[in-house]
Parts: structure tokens; sequence; C-alpha cells
């Protein structure tokens, strides 16, 4: 098997993705269990667009490994990237149960709930992710651009004053401040 990967490996390095990908199916031939190996294969299947592949591999990952969440969040962006909106923010809130310390994932839960039109689950994820680090940039800044998208302004202010405090560097928050101020 370990051959099988360094040779699968080798290939990927000269830049052949298809003996790569064949090596690692012949690899797990031999070990079916080796999902190490399997996500290195979604992956490359994601990478060339395979999908159907791609969404098979991460499915036998979760059958076999069902607490390793980190797979919840690479089907889950495979299904947001294929418009499945629905089945990636299912995965994603497994994925916040297994991994709630992922401020990502919560960013990402946000993003789908507004691609829904969700305002009320789009916000509270991005609440429920500055709980766990309050002065999240993306976090915050995606707070901001919520309150301001469905008219709340005082709150976006409040949210980019802060993080000009925090971020002073980055003339983004304050020319998006300017912008809500001379809306007034």
């Amino acid at each position: 098997m370990g051959g099988r990967i360094k040779k699968a490996n080798y290939c990927l390095k000269k830049g052949d993705i298809q003996k790569g990908i064949a090596g690692y199916e012949s690899a797990l031939k031999i070990d079916n269990i080796n999902n190490q190996a399997r996500l290195t294969l979604a992956t490359l299947y994601y990478n060339t667009q395979n999908y159907t592949k791609a969404e098979k591999a991460f499915k036998t990952v979760i059958k076999q490994e069902p607490e390793y969440g980190p797979t919840y969040y690479s089907l889950a962006l495979l299904y947001a990237e294929l418009n499945r909106t629905n089945d990636a923010i299912e995965l994603l809130k497994q994925a916040v149960e297994k991994m709630p310390e992922n401020i990502r994932l919560y960013y990402n839960l946000s993003l789908l709930y507004d691609k829904k039109e969700d305002q009320k689950n789009a916000k509270n994820s991005l609440v429920k992710g500055l709980k766990i680090d309050a002065n999240n940039e993306s976090l915050l800044y995606a707070l901001a651009y919520h309150y301001s998208k469905y008219n709340q302004p005082e709150k976006a202010k409040d949210i980019l004053i802060k993080l000009v405090q925090l971020y002073p560097n980055n003339t983004q928050y304050m020319s998006f401040l300017q912008q809500l101020n001379s809306k007034e």
C-alpha cells in the first residue's frame, strides 16, 4: 500500500494527475479503510471536477469515520459549489457539532443561509462564531455587511468602528464606515 501511495505522490509531483489518481485508487483496493488516502483521492477528484467520485469518496470517509469533522466540511464545500445549498447547510451544521472551534464553519454557514435569504440564521451563525472568537475579523466584517444589507446601519457602524480600532491598517473598514455615514 505504502509503495503505491509513494508512486502516486511521485506522479502528482511530476504533474501527472491521472496517474496519481490511478495510484490512489489502486492503493485503496488493497486497504479500503485508509481514509487519509481516500481524502487525498477525493480532493484530486474534486480538483479535476469529477464531483460524483469526490462525493462518493467523502461519503465513504464519513461512513467509516463519522466523528471526523473535516470531511463534513469538505463535502459541504463541494455541495455549495454544486448549488446544493440545503445539503451543504446540513453538512456544515454537522461539522460545527464536531468542530465547534472552527470559525470558518460559522462564516460559510452564514453565507449559505444568506444565499437562501434566511436572515435570522445567517446572523445567528455569525453571532455563534463570535461567541468563540469575539474579535474574529472575518466574522465581524460579515456581520457588519449583514447589518448593512438588511437595513440596520447603526449596528453595522458599531461593528465597523470596532474593526477600525482592531485593524487600523485595513482601510476597507474605514471606507465602509464612511460609505454608511454618507447615506445619512
